[in-house]
């Protein structure tokens, strides 16, 4: 007779010992799967990795990243797009974009994927910025304070696409300025992916972000945005909205000059003079031979589209404006009109906010458009 059949012997009580362990491993398991059961219902579908945001610019047949030049007031979509990775290895992109380019190369439309509806998810939408529209920079030590920032758009909803707007933060304008949404400068996008275990959870289970402040400094390139321009003589200056002026002092060092120099060719920021300057370069004119006159502001001041243009220079001493359109007597020059102001940051101004005065304001003023062909100011 073997020990198994021997009343009271030590194998009965061993294998309900093993049973009970049994019983108890296999509980654990099933808490841990249902715990985690959205992530376990299919291990096969692809695991996600990286997120992107691309552009569609009205008129093309695919959307892309990077940072994009383009017409003010051109109509433009944003695409949300998560990479992820096969079980067997390969790679494919989940997003409503119709085509795709990233890094300049063009995505196989078949690992072009529409993201599953039983899975969670939520787009946010964000712009990025620098964290101040003027940084005067007297050492290495300002230098460092700059940054940029990120700004989150509830408001553009949570889908995988949106349509973009230009309208730069840094563009200082009055609260509630029936000019915003501003329609140009350079405005960049990011945007973060969260996955959901379900409906009614509170917080994402997982999150991915695209190319944002850090990459927009580290690798310009790898950043998602728009530059849109006024069309000339305005598209240069125009084009510098949204970006920090930097204000070195004259012994500010040859380092710090280097950086600003950078920040300035990743066009995050910009120098007054170096832009002033680029903006009369492109209206063909020397800084040196710019012929001022002084002339009074109000009903009988100077003729919109054949004394006075957009792009021509008002002001006083070393403080000019660039003209931008005709806003108060219709046809004349007078303190209603708006103009460009650099003074600690780019922003759009009437000329009685900078210079306080009303009928009677003089200023000098100096043409500096192309007086061959009228152009109409844009509004």
């Amino acid at each position: 007779m073997s020990q198994d059949d021997v009343p009271g012997g030590t194998a009965g009580p061993e294998r309900d010992s093993r049973r009970v362990w049994w019983i108890v491993a296999a509980v654990l398991v099933l808490l841990v799967a249902l715990r985690f059961a959205p992530k376990l219902d299919n291990p096969l579908r692809p695991d996600p990795r990286a997120a992107f945001l691309a552009l569609q610019i009205e008129g093309e047949d695919h959307a892309s990243d990077g940072l994009r030049e383009i017409e003010a007031g051109r109509p433009f979509r944003l695409y949300a797009v998560l990479e992820a990775e096969t079980l067997g290895g390969s790679t494919i992109y989940y997003t409503e974009a119709p085509a795709l380019r990233l890094g300049g190369m063009e995505v196989a439309p078949g690992s072009i994927r529409s993201w599953p509806a039983s899975r969670p998810a939520r787009v946010r939408w964000q712009t990025v910025e620098g964290f101040s529209p003027y940084l005067a920079v007297g050492s290495a030590s300002d230098l460092d304070r700059f940054r940029l920032v990120e700004t989150f758009h509830a408001d553009w909803g949570s889908g995988w696409s949106a349509d973009g707007v230009v309208d730069p933060r840094l563009a200082q304008l009055e609260p509630g300025s029936p000019l915003r949404p501003l329609g140009f400068g350079t405005q960049r996008f990011a945007v973060r992916i969260e996955l959901y275990e379900s409906e009614e959870s509170l917080t994402p289970a997982q999150r991915w972000s695209s190319p944002g402040p850090a990459e927009v400094l580290a690798a310009p390139e790898r950043a998602s945005g728009v530059i849109a321009a006024l069309p000339s003589p305005l598209d240069v200056v125009s084009r510098a909205f949204g970006r920090t002026r930097l204000d070195p002092a004259e012994d500010v060092g040859d380092e710090s000059l280097r950086r600003i120099v950078s920040l300035v060719e990743q066009r995050t920021a910009f120098l007054e003079a170096s832009l002033l300057a680029a903006h009369l370069r492109a209206a063909g004119r020397d800084p040196s031979e710019l012929d001022f006159a002084t002339v009074e502001l109000g009903a009988d001041g100077p003729r919109w589209g054949s004394e006075v243009e957009a792009g021509d220079l008002v002001g006083a001493g070393d403080r000019q404006l660039v003209l931008w359109r005709d806003e108060g007597l219709p046809g004349r020059l007078d303190p209603a009109d708006l103009a460009f102001d650099f003074h600690r940051g780019l922003r759009v101004q009437r000329i009685d906010q900078v210079f306080l005065g009303a009928e009677g304001l003089r200023l000098d003023h100096a043409p500096i458009a192309d007086r061959k062909r009228v152009r109409e100011s844009p509004r």
